[in-house]
Formats: structure tokens, sequence, C-alpha cells
């Protein structure tokens, strides 16, 4: 499957960001700038970019409004704060599913904001039951 076969309006998971904004893995990378830089909507959660900074505020030399900034400016992307609604969907998604609760936000986060898909490189969440299809990073070509 290629990043233009995915749904027009995504959920990310934090390893989404990771592999776009940290370069770890440059096929990664370079998969997640094709499913950034097709004109498609993305979202995520504010928990995502917490997870996402905190790897920044470990290398004391590395400034979190840089990365801050590099999220914000992707092209497409909402990122959604977790509310009462997402918090609470969130909860009935682990019930469900045993799901961590982190990984329950960022899909309550999809759902609450009309997704058509979510986007993760987590097996545990692609096996789960999560009530909208789940894509893998790692399948895409």
């Amino acid at each position: 499957m290629s990043p233009a076969d995915l749904p027009g309006f995504l959920g990310l998971d934090t390893n989404c960001l990771i592999y776009l904004l940290e370069g770890q893995s440059a096929q990664r990378q370079a998969v997640m700038e094709r499913v950034i830089h097709t004109g498609r909507r993305s979202v995520v959660s504010t928990l995502a970019v917490a997870e996402m900074l905190v790897a920044r505020f470990r290398r004391t030399d590395e400034n979190s409004s840089d990365a801050l900034a590099a999220i914000e400016a992707l092209p497409g992307l909402e990122i959604v704060a977790v509310d009462v609604a997402v918090a609470a969907r969130a909860a009935a998604i682990r019930a469900e599913t045993g799901l961590k609760l982190p990984d329950a936000v960022h899909v309550a986060t999809a759902l609450y904001s009309g997704a058509e898909g979510f986007l993760t490189n987590d097996i545990a969440v692609a096996r789960a039951d999560v009530g909208l299809p789940v894509f893998l990073v790692d399948s895409l070509t």
C-alpha cells in the first residue's frame, strides 16, 4: 500500500511525528513526508505533542519550541486538545480493547475528530478493534 491509498483524513500516532521530525529512520521519514505532503488532513492529540517533546527536554541542548513550531507548521495537521468528551471516549476504548491509555487517547482523538483512519506503527493498536481502519507505517511503501 502506498501513502496515496490512505484515507483523506487520518489520525496520527506520536510515532508518526517522531518519524517525520526526528529523522531516526530515513525510510520511515520518507513515508511520513509522502503522507503529510499529499494534501490530506490529519489530526493529533495534544498528548502526542507532549510525548514528542519529551526527547527534546531530555536533550538539554535541544530547543522544544523549535519542535513545537515544526509540528504546528505541518500542512493539514490539526492539534486537538484532550477534553472531557475525548477523555470519556478514550476510557471506553481502553475498557473495551485493553489498549494503554495514551494509545486510547490518540484513537479517541481521531474518532472524535471524524478521521477516516488511524496511522501508527504500534502493532497492539493495529490488532485492536478501535472503530476505524488502522494502518501501519511500516506497511507503506
